[in-house]
């Protein structure tokens, strides 16, 4: 690191190492152009991207015709796994995944990519996952929310609903 002074303030300028070669960045102040490039991926998705859910090591995504994909890895890791086909929805929590199937019900599963589904109940819109927590939107619009495992039908806990 190194450092240098201008107009009675301290800048630094930091040296950032690359794979090929070493490039200094860009003063305070400054903006830098080449961070915003994105490369090439190694494994694209097959298929146009509707939507993208991204939490720790997972990264999922769900095309324009409802398939869902999720790889677990680093960024550019060609382990696409097809999740499921006919989803309108795709959320991402630790390592559960969660979607709304085209039939209205929503599914879940905990663990490995390759775990089986749980079918958490019907008249859905939309999910959302955090830790273990899931929430779900319904077509009567109310939100319900339920904490714990995932096979459990009983821990649902409605949110309410303006009328």
């Amino acid at each position: 690191m190194r450092s240098a002074t201008k107009t009675g303030r301290r800048v630094l300028a930091v040296l950032a190492v690359t794979a090929s070669a070493l490039t200094a960045a860009p003063a305070v102040g400054q903006a830098a152009a080449a961070e915003s490039t994105r490369t090439a991926s190694t494994a694209p998705v097959p298929g146009t991207i509707a939507s993208l859910a991204v939490d720790g090591s997972r990264i999922g995504v769900l095309t324009t015709d409802g398939r869902v994909f999720v790889k677990d890895g680093t960024v550019d890791s060609r382990g696409w796994v097809q999740q499921y086909d006919g989803a309108t929805a795709l959320a991402l929590s630790g390592n559960r995944i969660g979607i709304v199937a085209a039939n209205g019900h929503a599914y879940v599963k905990e663990g490995s990519l390759f775990a089986g589904w749980f079918d958490e109940g019907g008249n859905a819109l939309s999910i959302v996952l955090d830790g273990n927590r899931i929430g779900v939107v319904t077509t009567d619009h109310h939100a319900w929310v339920k904490e714990g495992v995932i096979a459990n039908f009983t821990n649902w806990v409605d949110m309410g609903a303006e009328g």
